[in-house]
C-alpha cells in the first residue's frame, strides 16, 4: 500500500527531521512536545517500512495529535486527502459524485505547505471497508474530520451503523456494541448542531424502545448506561424541541413546566457528566472559562435547572457536545470521571507501537471537546 506513504497526503511538513525508529524510544515519545510527535509520525509514514495495518495506526495518531495541537484545518486536509485515497484505492473503477468544501481548509498560515492549495478539495465517500483494512477508530476519525455537520453526515453514520451490523458475526459483541455507541453518539451530535430537534426526538424514541428490547433478552456490560445516557439525551432533545419551535415565553414556561416533571435522576453518571463538561468548557468557543463561583455540582442538576441552564445559554450546544465526548471515550477506550478530571484509559498490548498508542491516545481526556474535530 504505497498510497499510505505518499508525501502529496501531508499538509505540513515536518519543522525538524526525526529518525522513524524512534517511535520506538518511549522515554523521547512521553518527553517530546506535541509538534514533535506529530512531525516523528511524518518521518515514520514517509520512510515506508512499516506494514500497511501499523502505517494506518500511525495515520490515526498523527491525526489525533494535530487536532490535541488546535490544528483542526490540517486535520481536516489531511484526512481528506487520506480518505480519497483509501476510497479509489477500494474503489479504483469508481464513478462517485464528490462533494467540494464549500471554503478551501487552510493549514498553518506561517509557511507554504505541501499539499495546500486555494482550490476546495473534493470530499470522497467513506470507504466501505469490506475487508476491515482500515482500524474502526480510524475511519469513524476520517468521518468526523473529512466531513462538516450536516444531515449527509448523518446517512453516513447510518450507512456505516448498517455495515457493522451485517459483520455482527464476525465481532464480539460487546465490541460491536461500543462501536454502535460511538456512532449513535456521533449522530446525535450532529442533530444538536443542525437543531434537527425533532428529527432527534424521534430518532432517540426509536433507539430507546430496541435497546429496551434488547436488555429485556441480554444485559452487557455497559448496555444499562448506554440506555441511560440515551434516555438523559432525549430529555435533553425534548427540552431543544421547545427552545426551537416554541416562541412565546409564557408558552414555554408551560411546556417546560410538563417537561421538568418528566425528568429522573437515576442516571447519575450522565449528570455527573453534565456538571464536569460545564465546569471545564466554556459555552461557547473563546469565551472565559468558567469562574469558581459558578462551579455546578451534579446535586444541583435538576429537571428544572437543567431546562433553566438550556435557556440561559448555559449549557450550549458546545456543552452538551462535551458531554457526548465523555461518553464516546467512554465507549471507545475506558474514561473514569473524577472531580476535575478525565482519566482515559487505554489497554495495551504487545505490539511495538501499542506502547506510543496508549499513551497518545491516553490524552483524550486533556482534549475531550475536541472528540468530535468541531473545535
Amino acid at each position: 500500500m504505497e498510497y499510505l506513504t505518499d508525501t502529496a497526503l501531508f499538509v505540513r511538513q515536518p519543522n525538524e527531521p526525526i529518525a522513524p525508529n524512534q517511535i520506538y524510544d518511549f522515554l523521547f515519545v512521553s518527553t517530546a512536545s506535541t509538534a514533535q510527535l506529530v512531525d516523528l509520525t511524518h518521518s515514520v509514514i514517509t520512510s515506508a517500512v512499516l506494514l500497511p495495518p501499523d502505517t494506518l495506526r500511525v495515520w490515526e495518531l498523527r491525526l489525533t495529535l494535530l487536532l490535541f495541537e488546535g490544528n483542526l484545518p490540517v486535520a481536516k486536509r489531511e484526512a481528506i486527502n487520506l480518505n480519497r485515497l483509501i476510497y479509489l484505492h477500494e474503489n479504483p473503477d469508481a464513478k462517485v459524485n464528490v462533494a467540494q468544501n464549500a471554503k478551501p481548509v487552510g493549514g498553518n498560515d506561517q509557511q507554504p505547505q505541501a499539499g495546500r492549495t486555494n482550490a476546495p478539495q473534493q470530499i470522497y465517500p467513506l470507504p466501505r471497508n469490506n475487508e476491515n483494512g482500515v482500524p474502526y477508530l480510524l475511519l469513524l476519525l476520517l468521518l468526523r474530520l473529512k466531513s462538516t455537520p450536516s444531515m449527509g453526515m448523518v446517512n453516513e453514520c447510518y450507512r456505516v451503523c448498517y455495515q457493522l451490523r451485517l459483520r455482527g458475526q464476525d465481532v464480539e459483541e460487546s465490541l460491536l456494541q461500543d462501536q454502535l455507541m460511538q456512532l449513535v453518539y456521533l449522530i446525535v451530535v450532529e442533530l444538536v448542531i443542525t437543531k434537527n430537534s425533532l428529527t432527534l426526538v424521534s430518532y432517540l424514541e426509536s433507539l430507546i424502545r430496541t435497546l429496551e428490547d434488547q436488555l429485556a433478552v441480554k444485559k452487557m456490560q455497559k448496555s444499562e448506561r448506554y440506555l441511560e445516557n440515551v434516555t438523559f439525551a432525549l430529555f435533553i432533545a425534548r427540552a431543544l424541541v421547545i427552545l426551537h419551535q416554541t416562541k412565546n415565553t409564557a408558552a414555554q414556561d408551560k411546556q417546560f413546566e410538563t417537561l421538568a416533571t418528566q425528568f429522573t435522576s437515576e442516571n447519575s453518571l450522565a449528570l455527573r457528566t453534565l456538571s464536569f463538561a460545564m465546569n471545564s468548557w466554556a459555552p461557547h468557543v473563546g469565551g472565559p472559562a468558567p469562574a469558581p463561583e459558578e462551579k455546578v455540582l451534579e446535586t444541583d442538576l435538576t429537571g428544572s435547572s437543567i431546562i433553566a441552564f438550556l435557556r440561559s445559554g448555559r449549557i450550549s450546544t458546545r456543552i452538551i457536545c462535551c458531554t457526548l465526548a465523555v461518553w464516546d471515550l467512554d465507549a471507545a477506550f475506558d474514561a473514569n470521571l473524577g472531580d476535575e478530571k478525565l482519566q482515559v484509559e487505554v489497554p495495551q498490548g504487545e505490539d511495538k507501537l501499542d506502547k506510543i498508542y496508549s499513551y497518545v491516545m491516553s490524552q483524550w481526556g486533556d482534549h475531550a471537546n475536541r472528540v468530535f474535530c468541531i473545535e
